[in-house]
Formats: C-alpha cells, sequence, structure tokens
C-alpha cells in the first residue's frame, strides 16, 4: 500500500540519492499496479516522497503532479523527512541535505492547490503547521 517516489523524472538521480534500491519495475507499471490495487480494495495508496535539498524544486513538484494525474482520490503524497544520520557517510560529509520548512511549505501549498491530499510520513519530524 506504500512506495517511495525519489526524483520522480529521474531514474539515475533516484539510485544516486538511493544506491541500494531495487533496480525492478520501472515506476509506470508500479504505479499501473498501485491503481489496480486502490480499485479493487477501495483503500488509499501512500506515494512517499522525501524531501531532500534540490529534489523540492518547481521541476520535481511538477513531475509529483504528473504522477498524481488522475489519482487524486486514490492516493495520498506522504513527505518524508530525510535524516542525514541515516546516510552511508556522515553527516558532516554527506552532500545531501534535508529541505527547509520554507521550501516544504511551498511543496504542500503547490500539491494542495492542485487537489492532492498530502500528509506526513509515520516518522517525519515535521511540524503539523507545515499542513495548515
Amino acid at each position: 500500500r506504500q512506495m517511495a517516489l525519489v526524483a520522480p523524472e529521474n531514474l539515475s538521480l533516484m539510485l544516486s540519492v538511493m544506491p541500494d534500491v531495487e533496480r525492478g519495475e520501472p515506476l509506470s507499471e508500479l504505479l499501473a499496479c498501485s491503481d489496480e490495487f486502490a480499485a479493487r480494495t477501495g483503500r488509499p495508496v501512500a506515494l512517499s516522497y522525501t524531501m531532500i535539498e534540490g529534489l523540492d524544486t518547481e521541476r520535481h513538484i511538477d513531475g509529483l503532479l504528473a504522477h498524481m494525474r488522475g489519482r487524486m482520490e486514490s492516493h495520498v503524497l506522504q513527505l518524508v523527512q530525510y535524516h542525514p544520520n541515516c546516510d552511508a557517510l556522515p553527516a558532516s560529509r554527506s552532500p545531501v541535505r534535508p529541505s527547509t520548512p520554507t521550501a516544504i511549505r511551498h511543496c504542500v501549498a503547490r500539491l494542495k492547490e492542485h487537489g492532492c491530499r498530502v500528509g506526513f510520513g509515520q516518522y517525519c519530524e515535521f511540524p503539523s503547521a507545515l499542513l495548515d
């Protein structure tokens, strides 16, 4: 019922951010399967997106919106906070940084403006005020 989207338009970028990710099914096939699951069960599908600085731009938000087209009622976008201490490199050496609160607010506003249901992932430390 849940799958992660990282760099929605760019598989090579996703693999650079998540090098251990399975290189199995193409995203289009996974989304089709999630559509079928939602249709058969009536249960929503959560698409998780990790908020990483540089992957929170207008282009990335547009990519998320493209994937949500036709899925607004059956899917929920769960924004997940990036934790540098979970990276393979020590936080001080990792080039990857979490999105700023300003970028998160902008992303939430854009997604909601287009009718997306937005939530925060289970282990997210984002303040709930960012959803207001």
